[in-house]
């Protein structure tokens, strides 16, 4: 471990519009703060010019580790992101996603927080995204009550400060082939550590349109229930 290191995991798929002005914004943000950091952004075979853009970003950025070449989905790239972080004995991992909605001028509080404590995560209190996309996080929320008899704020929320302590610990016990992989994580870290939530507000997507909506909700409704049973 080298202390207060931190490594960024950031998954990407078909973010060609958005994904230099992510990794300048938040590059800027932590060379702001003087950490000592590097991003590890997994593209999910994306069909656009994302891939090519992130290659080239890698001449002027060399904090940037891109991992490419395997189709995973959102859950296993940020699952593969957290254990390529423990790997390069990160002490602090934050997740966030590459399509702007997570807005980096939250995380100096997140930063500070982390002197008290072990995982800061971020509670969408407004979500400029969309009424259908909060509908399904209290839908979520729901269901984790219900099925787990945990509460949590915002279990899918991809803006999460972890150390690697209980991270390494929640890996441990994570479920396999759970298909939300960060509800899986929220879960697992309440049951051994206390998450320390900061309310955050979710900036509007941009870009291309992600693919999570009712239809697609409905869909993996079921899937999603025999998963947290598991639990």
């Amino acid at each position: 471990m080298i202390k207060d290191k931190l490594i960024v995991v950031a998954p990407s798929y078909n973010e060609s519009e958005n994904i230099l002005e992510f990794v300048e914004e938040w590059g800027n943000e932590l060379k702001t703060r003087q950490i000592d950091f590097s991003f590890i952004i997994i593209d999910d075979l994306s069909t656009d010019k994302t891939l090519e853009l992130l290659n080239s970003a890698k001449n002027n950025f060399p904090q940037l580790i891109l991992e490419s070449g395997v189709k995973r989905g959102h859950g296993l790239s940020c699952l593969y992101g957290y254990k390529k972080a423990l790997e390069l004995e990160a002490e602090w991992i934050l997740q966030i996603d590459s399509d702007l909605q997570c807005d980096p001028k939250y995380f100096l509080t997140f930063w500070r927080e982390r002197a008290n404590h072990k995982v800061i995560m971020g509670n969408r209190t407004i979500r400029k995204d969309g009424l259908i996309r909060s509908a399904i996080s209290l839908i979520v929320q729901f269901q984790i009550l219900i099925l787990t008899r945990t509460y949590i704020r915002d279990a899918n929320v991809p803006y999460r400060l972890m150390h690697r302590s209980i991270l390494t610990k929640a890996l441990e016990k994570l479920p396999e082939n759970f298909y939300l992989t960060n509800i899986a994580l929220s879960i697992t870290i309440k049951k051994i550590s206390t998450i320390k939530w900061i309310n955050i507000i979710f900036r509007k997507r941009k870009g291309q349109v992600g693919s999570i909506n009712l239809k697609f909700f409905a869909a993996h409704a079921l899937a999603l229930l025999k998963d947290l049973s598991k639990i």
